[in-house]
């Protein structure tokens, strides 16, 4: 009988070193599996001395030529950079642009759904502002054969003479606002881009270099990555309170009353130094929106504010993304136009940062549910 008690008391001993290790172990293994759906192996276009997958696409150049302008381009092939090429602006068309592009082959979509942000790394000559531009074939909308259909998300890098590496988010891409206007849609009724049907990838002139100046611009690197950044905090909270869990329940005693002291506080004076960067930012936009080419750039650079904080601070805000708020502010300042003064609705437009009076309604449309000629009607002027 000393005996079998022995043996099951070793079992019940065992079985209590394994459920320890399971819990120790457990929350490791989620977070493991939970990392095998969301890491992806980075994908690179434009190839630096890294590991990854590397896809291959033929390289072409275009420029405002194709509407009889006279901009030139041409890509630098004897350069150990892994993409370089050459541009220079020239009069000719009043919508000057040199591009050099990754194109797909016929009938065929280059996936990037899975990944959440684009690393490059890029210096120019004379340039500061370069656009990198994603075009994505639109299920139900995108018509092969007119390139216009297709949708075009983009960003514009600030660059400079020295390489660096630049981050961006898929949230931070967007569609301007002429491409809405071609199309005769609004951002409202627009379906979102797809990138799991991208077809071509580009990089453009500098949209601050003025005419006549060669420009050169370098890039040895063009990738796509999953930024795991959520992944780690969650992981780091789910751990945190994961064990407070278990320790509570197997380590718990028995809270001691403690007495509260009472005590005078002395008050200390700081910044809130986002307080502050808020303020100058709204500022900044409530008195700066009629401008019509304004970016979230130009905001950086005005206001000393990061981009990401601007975009988290409006979205904190007010709930909208930074181009809906511009939007925003314009609309409001055209309502008051509209029932207080006599100016033409394209006077108004103009006044408030929109150089196309359709595209003036359509966003006016967006937010009021009627054109600026109803909302006149409906708010006559008090004389």
């Amino acid at each position: 009988m000393k005996t079998q008690s022995n043996f099951f008391k070793k079992i019940k001993e065992r079985l209590s070193k394994c459920k320890r290790a399971i819990i120790v172990v457990s929350p490791f293994l989620v977070i493991a599996l939970y990392f095998s759906c969301v890491y992806k192996t980075p994908l690179y276009i434009i190839q630096p001395k890294l590991n990854g997958t590397v896809l291959s696409f033929p390289i072409f150049s275009y420029t405002d030529s194709i509407h009889g302008g006279k901009s030139t381009i041409s890509v630098i092939k004897d350069t150990p950079h892994e993409l370089a090429y050459r541009y220079t602006l020239k009069e000719g068309y009043k919508y000057k642009f040199a591009y050099v592009s990754y194109l797909m082959p016929d009938s065929a979509y280059l996936d990037l759904s899975a990944y959440n942000e684009i690393k490059v790394n890029i210096k120019a000559k004379y340039g500061s502002r370069i656009q990198l531009v994603l075009n994505a074939y639109l299920d139900d909308y995108t018509k092969p054969d007119q390139s216009m259909t297709y949708s075009l998300s983009q960003y514009i890098l600030n660059v400079t003479g020295k390489s660096k590496d630049i981050v961006v988010p898929y949230t931070e891409l967007y569609t301007p606002d002429w491409w809405f206007t071609e199309n005769n849609t609004t951002e409202k009724e627009f379906k979102a881009p797809d990138f799991s049907k991208v077809t071509q990838l580009s990089f453009s002139n500098c949209i601050n270099l003025n005419n006549g100046i060669e420009d050169t611009v370098e890039v040895d690197e063009l990738s796509f990555h999953v930024n795991l950044f959520s992944f780690y905090l969650y992981s780091s909270i789910f751990l945190m309170l994961y064990f407070l869990i278990v320790a509570f329940f197997l380590f718990r005693k028995k809270i001691e009353y403690v007495p509260i002291v009472n005590f005078k506080e002395e008050k200390i004076e700081t910044t809130n130094y986002f307080n502050e960067e808020e303020r100058v930012l709204f500022d900044y936009l409530t008195t700066h929106y009629y401008q019509q080419e304004l970016t979230i750039i130009d905001v950086q650079e005005a206001t000393g504010v990061a981009e990401r904080k601007i975009s988290a601070m409006i979205k904190e805000k007010t709930n909208l993304n930074f181009k809906q708020f511009l939007n925003k502010l314009r609309t409001v300042e055209a309502k008051r136009l509209l029932a207080q003064t006599d100016l033409q609705v394209s006077e108004v437009a103009f006044k408030v940062g929109y150089s196309n009076v359709s595209h003036f309604n359509r966003v006016f449309k967006t937010f009021e549910n009627c054109s600026p000629n109803d909302y006149r009607k409906e708010h006559p002027i008090q004389r």
